[in-house]
């Protein structure tokens, strides 16, 4: 529901969103296990100083900036930085935050493996409070069960890449790259397949 000039700017606010990371010791970034609670309180500074950073830049817009201090807070009202009194959470950052959520989960990091989609989803859905459930929502309508650019191997053996979510949630759209005896498809063989209407699929 957002205009197009409000989205353009939330795409680049979405980009420097970590931009205080940036200042962190890169041993506390890719420490390969937990960080014991000194580290996590500096961690935790990135929020503050990537909005800082921002701010003394002066040319990042006010929503960069806010995204940048607020991509840590929940939807119920905890998380970090601490909320000035009177403050509340923006529509803005629950975006932010529910993409970040999911991206780090679903990412490789030093100390963890990559969750599935599903899985990310799973486990998203478990954290009562933790997102504005509009945002949520959007999010699984706009990206699906199986991202864009997720292989997937079909029922009738095709492997495939997903180029769009489709009308149900866990039947996306896909090319078609591979036969069901691995062989690699002709140029000619890669059709575009909305699974959400080829149920045999």
């Amino acid at each position: 529901g957002l205009n197009q000039n409000v989205q353009n700017e939330l795409g680049v606010a979405a980009l420097l969103h970590d931009v205080g990371k940036s200042r962190i010791p890169v041993e506390i970034l890719f420490k390969p296990g937990g960080l014991d609670q000194r580290e996590r309180s500096v961690m935790e500074e990135h929020a503050e100083i990537g909005a800082r950073m921002l701010m003394e830049s002066g040319n990042a817009s006010e929503m960069a900036i806010a995204v940048a201090w607020g991509h840590h807070r929940r939807y119920d009202g905890q998380g970090y930085p601490a909320m000035p009194l009177g403050g509340h959470e923006s529509a803005i950052t629950q975006i932010v935050n529910v993409c970040d959520v999911f991206e780090a989960l679903t990412a490789i990091r030093p100390y963890k493996k990559a969750h599935t989609a599903r899985k990310a989803y799973e486990i998203m859905l478990s954290e009562s409070g933790w997102f504005c459930p509009n945002a949520l929502s959007s999010f699984f309508s706009a990206v699906g069960l199986y991202p864009p650019g997720s292989l997937v191997k079909l029922s009738s053996g095709h492997r495939a890449q997903v180029v769009a979510p489709g009308e149900l949630f866990d039947r996306p759209r896909v090319k078609l790259s591979h036969k069901p005896d691995g062989l690699a498809m002709e140029q000619h063989e890669m059709v575009e397949i909305d699974l959400s209407t080829h149920p045999s699929r």
